[in-house]
């Protein structure tokens, strides 16, 4: 009896600790699926702008670089949002990697520069 319980605590501290254990980039390409999911409000906005803008950084995404350093930088954010999108494949309809594309178009217009 004292064995389950046991076993029970460690795995309810597991669950419950799971996000704390996951690196940063994971964590913000979960919030910006879940603020996806969720219904929009200015908090969900600010939320998913925040996250989006904290990717853009960690990226080095600069709106006024020039085409080919976007390039490089949006590839490697691009191919880290799809390994988690493949690696969630219960998205309800939500692909990370979708709306990141749509939110670096419109945040870095010169990355369509000569298309």
């Amino acid at each position: 009896m004292t064995t389950q319980i046991v076993v029970a605590v460690v795995l309810a501290a597991l669950v419950f600790m799971l996000p704390y254990l996951t690196d940063e980039k994971t964590k913000l390409f979960r919030r910006i699926w879940s603020t996806e999911r969720a219904a929009s409000s200015a908090a969900i906005v600010a939320e998913r702008d925040k996250a989006v803008l904290r990717l853009m950084e960690r990226y080095s995404i600069k709106p006024e670089d020039d085409r080919e350093v976007l390039l490089r930088a949006v590839a490697a954010l691009m191919a880290d949002a799809l390994v988690f999108d493949l690696k969630n494949p219960r998205n309800s309809g939500v692909e990370v990697t979708q709306v990141l594309a749509n939110e670096i178009l419109t945040r870095c217009p010169r990355i369509s520069d000569g298309v």
